[in-house]
């Protein structure tokens, strides 16, 4: 779709709106002098606040966790000492093959 022609009758009808008394006088300049006047707003500052607010779901998350974790029986030490066992004993294999 070709823009200009569009444009161009948008432009036309603005300009034949008469002014409305709906915004008081100067009203872009002020805007524009409090933009100018406030400053850049500092990047770390927003990257922070992103993180202040993601703080209490990750609390939320880490509490879920701790609960379904803790509600699981515990291996037994036994279990965990013999499959070690294995794995080192599997590992020594596998060299031993190759020498």
């Amino acid at each position: 779709m070709d823009s200009d022609p569009l444009l161009n009758q948008l432009l036309n009808v603005a300009r034949q709106t008469p002014m409305g008394d709906g915004v008081p006088y100067a009203f872009e300049k002020r805007i524009m002098a409090h933009i100018r006047e406030s400053g850049v707003a500092d990047p770390l500052f927003f990257w922070v606040s992103s993180l202040w607010r993601s703080v209490p779901v990750f609390a939320v998350v880490c509490l879920i966790a701790f609960v379904v974790t803790s509600a699981q029986p515990p291996a037994s030490d036994v279990t965990l000492q013999a499959s070690f066992e294995d794995a080192v004993m599997q590992s020594g294999d596998f060299f031993s093959d190759t020498w």
